[in-house]
């Protein structure tokens, strides 16, 4: 018993793991004796993915723990891509859009799970790639293709300046909101903004090309890089922390301005989220891959055929946009000036209709004295946004919708529950209080393909439920029982555990219907439940 079945010590926060008892020929509901009998091991951090969780959370020592309730908020299709997330004023949030380079402001209702939204400006670029609010109210929007740096007040636009840039790709804030800081992309440049400079210089149509025209309007060069574009800031203390890309370096230089230094050189990588820390260091998210962000976040949801419509004739991928430019606007969009363009097909959960991510991903812990380490690493997914609860770091990812998280204590991975949506690309506390607390409950979530917002809830009540992806058990076999070794927290009583089975290997049809088992003294038994694959509802 003890060989099939070892003991394991666990931390106060794990529920339980899992063996399930399989048979061959024969039934092994209580004798591990019998001939042809086996048992299947299950690893829920390798068997259960992100979209299968509901309140529960999977560790990447293979236990079930305590996770949050992820609910996809229902609104309407305001825009193909949604691109930053900005709170507003009144606990309205801003969003910026394209291709139609539109800002939307949107109300939530968390108890309906719903979102309502607005117009607040269009602008004249195609995409509003970043987004700032000021302190008295007013909003600093960066754009592309064109590098248009713009001030909103009152739904107009106040202030405007074209920057030498094809794209700006970041905005952050001084601690007392009179000094913004830049980043663009082809060339690779940092500028600091003096905001009420910018704020009296006006309407400017013409791109800035000299530093007397900048200075004029309020802005000053602090830096340039070799690589092509400048994709993230952040402030540390005294200094400016930017992440660039196609090569994913890393630079730091004083808010000052200067030379930037490297303290990580990478190479075909993309700095995708910048997370700094009260104590000067800070957590960077690299994307190892030849595909921009771009077109990664603009892929088609039905590049292939749904298994429910096989006969439906599918969009081809658009093709790659070039190194300058932001991707095409979809295809699918009203052509009609100012129509709102229709939400893209939602994938289904346990279907992908995206074709694999072909690189990997990193989270990098830059302390403020030592060398730079890698927390985190994962092949064949996408890092697009981190955000920290306590000493948990929440990754929001790709291409299923993931939202992964790892213990900074512990040092173990965790998938959390994920979206219907292809990609997550934003992670922002939701809270009143400022600051905000270390381990805030609520996150809101910007999602897209198909385009819109999450609620990341740590404290939402209500069932909690993990299902399985689709098991191999090698042969036909009868099931046996299912069992674990250790329940830590939780009454066996208010377990319950459901499992469907299938003799062929399509991962969509030929299941059977669910099937509950019941609680025995040796495990959960559904008697007499045969197939080759099985998946288990628990």
């Amino acid at each position: 018993m003890s060989a099939l079945y070892p003991h394991h010590v666990f931390p106060h926060r794990s529920v339980f793991a899992s063996f399930v008892c399989l048979a061959g020929l024969f039934s092994c509901l209580s004798s591990f004796a019998a001939p042809l009998s086996r048992s299947l091991p299950i690893d829920f951090f390798r068997d259960v993915p992100s979209r299968n969780l509901k309140g529960l959370a999977t560790r990447s020592d293979g236990r079930l723990v305590a996770g949050p309730v992820l609910t996809d908020l229902s609104g309407p299709a305001i825009a193909d891509i949604l691109w930053t997330l900005e709170a507003s004023s009144g606990g309205r949030w801003l969003v910026g859009t394209g291709p139609d380079g539109k800002i939307f402001e949107l109300t939530l209702d968390l108890d309906q799970s719903t979102f309502s939204a607005r117009e607040l400006v269009d602008l004249d670029d195609t995409h509003v790639f970043a987004l700032k609010r000021l302190p008295d109210g007013s909003l600093l929007a960066g754009t592309s293709p064109h590098g248009t740096l713009a001030l909103i007040r009152d739904g107009k636009v106040h202030a405007r300046i074209t920057l030498p840039a094809d794209t700006i790709y970041d905005l952050q804030l001084s601690a007392d909101g009179k000094t913004a800081y830049v980043a663009t992309g082809n060339p690779a440049q940092i500028y600091s903004v003096d905001v009420a400079k910018f704020s009296a210089a006006g309407l400017d149509t013409d791109k800035a090309t000299t530093k007397p025209t900048l200075a004029e309007k309020g802005l000053r060069l602090l830096g340039e890089i070799k690589d092509r574009n400048v994709r993230r800031l952040a402030i540390v203390g005294d200094s400016l922390i930017a992440g660039s890309s196609p090569k994913g370096n890393i630079y730091t230089l004083p808010l000052t301005g200067g030379d930037p230094l490297i303290v990580q050189e990478n190479r075909d990588a993309e700095v995708a989220s910048l997370l700094p820390q009260p104590d000067g260091d800070f957590y960077a998210a690299l994307v190892f891959s030849t595909q921009r962000a771009e077109s990664r976040l603009n892929r088609p949801t039905n590049a292939r055929p749904s298994p429910e419509t096989p006969d439906t004739a599918t969009t081809p991928p658009a093709a790659a946009p070039t190194p300058d430019q932001p991707p095409a606007p979809n295809p699918n969009a009203p052509a009609a000036p100012g129509a709102v363009p229709a939400p893209a097909p939602t994938p289904a959960p346990q279907v992908s209709s995206l074709p694999p991510f072909p690189g990997r991903s990193a989270i990098v812990y830059f302390p403020k004295q030592g060398l730079p380490q890698t927390v985190v690493s994962r092949n064949g997914l996408a890092f697009y946004a981190l955000a920290r609860r306590g000493e948990t770091l929440l990754i929001a990812g790709g291409e299923q919708g993931d939202v992964l998280g790892y213990d900074l204590s512990a040092r173990l991975g965790l998938t959390f529950a994920g979206s219907d949506s292809a990609q997550i690309n934003q992670i922002v506390p939701l809270t009143s209080a400022s600051p905000a607390p270390a381990a805030p409950s609520r996150f809101l979530l910007l999602r897209n393909n198909a385009p819109g917002l999450a609620l990341l809830d740590f404290a939402a009540p209500g069932p909690r439920e993990a299902e399985t992806k689709r098991l191999d058990l090698g042969s036909p076999a009868t099931l046996g029982a299912l069992r674990f070794p250790r329940i830590r927290d939780i009454d066996s009583t208010q377990i319950s555990v459901d499992l469907r089975t299938t003799l062929a290997s399509d991962e969509a049809e030929g299941f059977s219907p669910w099937t509950a088992a019941s609680l025995r003294e040796d495990g959960w038994l559904a008697a007499d439940t045969r197939g080759r694959f099985v998946k288990l509802r628990i």
